[in-house]
């Protein structure tokens, strides 16, 4: 029946010590010509708006960045899952955009500004953001540290992973790797 919970949903409990059912909203959309997803603890049977958000969010974002590198020039969605249950099980909103995963997009710049065109939705929708935290491997850890070095402020804190400081050192040692591999493996 609709608006009836079943006797056995899970309940977690907030980084703030709210206890809550386990039920999770989920928002996509396009932001930027990227694909986004937005999860977060949600109560179907009240109202949120962005000047009176639900209590169980914490007001924390984390905000998945996406690894490799790519430039297919396509529109895909992230590869980045919002299922976190280590974040949302607290309270925390998880939050990815396509744009911002290194596989679809390796253009700096416009990762960053899709990261604050996502963060002014997420205000302008769901409420003040108390911080926002980066999280991801490899090219996502390129991604984050990008945007603390260029656009200092827009993540409060950062845990890259599979660490790089940057691109273009690792892709000049692809390159060189590639040209000895190639001399190695020659005929000669």
């Amino acid at each position: 029946t609709v608006g009836t919970r079943p006797a056995d949903l899970a309940r977690t409990t907030t980084t703030t010590g709210l206890v809550v059912p386990y039920i999770v909203r989920i928002e996509r959309g396009t932001i930027n010509r990227g694909i986004y997803d937005i999860a977060v603890l949600f109560d179907p049977t009240k109202g949120w708006t962005a000047t009176a958000p639900q209590a169980q969010w914490n007001g924390k974002v984390l905000y998945s960045f996406g690894a490799s590198t790519g430039q297919p020039r396509l529109q895909f969605r992230s590869e980045q899952n919002w299922a976190d249950d280590a974040a949302l099980s607290r309270g925390f909103m998880v939050v990815d955009n396509s744009l911002t995963d290194s596989l679809y997009n390796s253009n700096r710049i416009l990762a960053n500004e899709t990261l604050m065109m996502m963060k002014e939705h997420i205000v302008d929708h769901y409420g003040e953001i108390r911080y926002t935290l980066g999280n991801g491997c490899s090219g996502g850890s390129i991604g984050q540290n990008t945007v603390a070095s260029t656009y200092p402020g827009l993540l409060d804190g950062i845990q890259p992973s599979c660490d790089f400081p940057d691109s273009i050192t690792t892709g000049i040692e692809v390159s060189d790797c590639m040209l000895l591999v190639n001399t190695y493996a020659g005929p000669e």
